[in-house]
């Protein structure tokens, strides 16, 4: 008897194709998790706002509340008005209505505080 043994560094899906045939895709749990760096959080929203993750191909509705990354690209309608808090600094950034914007042209990371030498 043949047993599937899933770990937790890998990831199984099973498809199912149009003509009944299965497939097993194990993906590796390494390639996927990567750390990302919250730049805000959307605190704000008259209309709908859509973001695209890196981890994703498409833009998926986002709601008040939800963590924005610095890779996230963010889409607006020209009548959709919202507001990211920016968590690098605390200060507000609008998104502008219309556009595809990137969190972090509104948002910029925190720059590391360099020290001079003496």
């Amino acid at each position: 008897m043949n047993c599937l043994k899933i770990t937790l560094t890998s990831l199984t899906f099973i498809l199912l194709n149009f003509m009944g045939e299965i497939y097993l895709v194990t993906r590796s749990a390494q390639a996927q998790s990567t750390t990302r760096e919250v730049a805000g959080t959307l605190v704000d929203v008259k209309g709908l706002v859509r973001v695209k993750r890196s981890s994703i191909n498409r833009y998926i509705p986002v709601a008040v509340g939800s963590q924005l990354y610095y890779e996230d690209l963010l889409l607006t309608s020209r009548s959709t008005r919202a507001v990211v808090r920016c968590s690098s600094d605390g200060q507000i950034w609008r998104i502008p209505p219309g556009v595809v914007s990137g969190i972090a042209n509104g948002c910029p990371r925190k720059k590391p505080n360099m020290l001079s030498p003496r």
